[in-house]
């Protein structure tokens, strides 16, 4: 399945046999997409000549013994051409009020994004956060570009320990933006 904009665009049906041919959904050209069975958990999809218009979250789905579909994590491909401007990064700090209910949201505001996939990463002094992001699917605007918001969860005692936070978008290698915050930097 791909998905785009969270919207299934196309499907590719593979059955692990040596003689199944796969079946291509609208809109896949099986010149360009094709995939194989190594055994009947390992399937791969080939995506050859990517093109801007490939960018989606691809998954893979198989049935369990109760006949369940069970879908993997999806993979992001992300297809850009070259030199595409870095997007626009804002970083906001937690406010007062939430800081006197206990409570801090870092906010990463990314705009300008030149296709409707980026990667999202945030620091902490330099070490990678994994724990407490949410970050939202990326929305289509009116200038053709995309935007999409993420939320850091920290403690007020980390935010009040002059950890310098960072939000970083990517949208492969050439695209990337950074901001940086830390509360020593924000009046108070």
């Amino acid at each position: 399945y791909e998905v785009v904009h969270s919207r299934v665009l196309y499907v590719i049906t593979r059955y692990h046999n040596c003689h199944a041919i796969p079946t291509y959904g609208a809109g896949f050209s099986s010149s360009r997409f094709t995939s194989r069975a190594q055994t009947n958990t390992d399937y791969q999809l080939i995506v050859s000549s990517v093109e801007v218009g490939d960018s989606a979250v691809y998954y893979c789905n198989t049935w369990d013994n109760s006949a369940k579909v069970v879908f993997g994590q999806g993979t992001k491909l992300i297809v850009t051409a070259t030199n595409l401007p870095a997007p626009s990064v804002t970083l906001l700090r937690s406010s007062a009020e939430e800081l006197d209910k206990g409570k801090a949201t870092l906010v990463c505001l990314a705009n300008k994004l030149s296709v409707g996939l980026a990667d999202v990463s945030w620091a902490a002094n330099g070490s990678p956060v994994s724990g407490g992001i949410l970050t939202s699917p990326a929305s289509p605007q009116t200038d053709g570009t995309f935007s999409l918001s993420s939320l850091l969860s920290v403690t007020p005692a980390e935010w009040s320990s002059d950890r310098l936070f960072s939000c970083t978008v990517s949208q492969g290698a050439s695209s990337t933006a950074t901001q940086q915050i830390k509360k020593s930097d924000c009046a108070q």
